[in-house]
C-alpha cells in the first residue's frame, strides 16, 4: 500500500460531496479496504485526465478505530483521534462515527458531478466493489 499522503488543499472545489462509511463489526475488511483505496486512486486519475484544470478529486480519510482495526502503520498520525463533540455558545459540532471519510470535489459543476455522483456510483467496477464492500459495511 502506498503511504503517500493526499494533497487535500490544492483546489478548493465549488462542488463537494461528503460521504461517511462504517464497517460492520464482524467482517474481515482488509481486502475490501485495499480495493476501495485503488478505486479512489483510479477516480483521481480519471478526474485529472477528463478535467485537468477542474481540481476534481476524491480525498479519502480513515477514522481512528478503522486505522487500528486495519492494522495500518504505527505510529498513528499525531492528530488522528476519535472526534469529541465541541460545544460553542450557539452551535455544537457533533461527533459522528466514521471509518472511511470521502471528500469528493471539483471546481466545475460537471467535474464535481462526475467526480462525485456519476463516477462514484455508476461504473461497473465500482458497483462490483461496493456490492462486496456492503458485506463489510
Amino acid at each position: 500500500m502506498n503511504a503517500e499522503p493526499q494533497n487535500v488543499l490544492d483546489y478548493r472545489g465549488d462542488n463537494t460531496i461528503f460521504l461517511v462509511w462504517n464497517f460492520k463489526k464482524d467482517q474481515e475488511i482488509g481486502a475490501v479496504f485495499q480495493r476501495i483505496c485503488a478505486l479512489a486512486i483510479n477516480l483521481n486519475n480519471s478526474g485529472e485526465t477528463r478535467f485537468p484544470d477542474s481540481g476534481a478529486a476524491c480525498v479519502m480519510g480513515v477514522g481512528y478505530d478503522a486505522w487500528l482495526r486495519l492494522g495500518l502503520p504505527v505510529p498513528l498520525p499525531k492528530e488522528l483521534k476519535n472526534f469529541v463533540p465541541i460545544a460553542g455558545e450557539k452551535h455544537i459540532a457533533v461527533a459522528t462515527r466514521g471509518d472511511l471519510h470521502f471528500h469528493i470535489k471539483g471546481s466545475s459543476g460537471r467535474a464535481g458531478i462526475v467526480a462525485g455522483g456519476a463516477a462514484f456510483a455508476q461504473p461497473r467496477r465500482l458497483q462490483w466493489c461496493l456490492a462486496n464492500l456492503a458485506t463489510a459495511l
